[in-house]
């Protein structure tokens, strides 16, 4: 008896055998694994970065297309009816500029039709608020919305500045790849100038990221809220 207990006692009292260490071993390298999947989620923050950089390059870009343009300036108006939510929204595109109707660009985004999976956008600052916009009636702040984008926004045409030798290339975080929706919404604001008598004759460049795409009904269907974060 006395035998045996000794036998437990030493066995209660050895080191880690080398499976065991091994095994340890595993188990760190999978929580290491688990990290760098983590962080490398994070690359987010440096394509971030690249896309504000490109934002000065295309800026340049798109002011000297414009001061090229001359002649009467036309303007292409597009009227549909988006997410099925906002009815014959009119955009605005100008022929002096190098852009697109935001409903073209981004169809999978803004589907101009009734058979939608997006039902829903909403769009953030660069601090993490809800993005808003003064209203002129009462001067209030109120939530920026789908109809804001529209008519206040175009999309940028890239093939325009890059076929015209504007910009060597568009921009990596302007092409879309197999995502199903744009992980970056490259846009031009409509800006007024100073002496100008157009409220919109000038240009700002805004992008937009995409944070999250929320299914609403799993299994059921492919409805979606979209979410996207102004970072530039």
């Amino acid at each position: 008896m006395k035998t045996i207990a000794k036998n437990i006692l030493i066995s209660s009292q050895r080191g880690f055998t080398l499976i065991e260490l091994l095994a340890v071993m595993s188990i760190i390298t999978v929580l290491a694994t688990i990290v760098t999947t983590t962080v490398s989620g994070t690359s987010e923050t440096s394509r971030d970065a690249q896309a504000q950089q490109d934002a000065s390059t295309v800026g340049s870009a798109a002011a000297s297309y414009f001061s090229d343009r001359d002649g009467a300036e036309a303007l292409s108006p597009l009227a549909v009816t988006v997410l099925d939510v906002f009815p014959d929204v009119e955009q605005k595109t100008s022929s002096r500029w190098p852009e697109r109707h935001l409903t073209v660009a981004y169809a999978s985004v803004l589907p101009g039709d009734a058979i939608t999976t997006v039902t829903q956008i909403d769009f953030l600052d660069e601090d993490g608020a809800v993005l808003t916009v003064i209203d002129p009636a009462n001067n209030q702040a109120i939530d920026f919305t789908v109809e804001d984008l529209l008519k206040g926004y175009t999309a940028i045409d890239f093939d325009l500045l890059v076929d015209n030798s504007y910009m060597a290339e568009t921009p990596a975080s302007a092409k879309q790849g197999a995502e199903v929706y744009a992980p970056y919404l490259w846009a031009f604001e409509k800006a007024g100038t100073s002496g100008s008598l157009s409220a919109d004759s000038s240009r700002n460049i805004i992008i937009f990221r995409l944070v999250t795409v929320t299914q609403l009904a799993p299994g059921v269907d492919d409805t979606v809220i979209l979410l996207y974060q102004k970072i530039v």
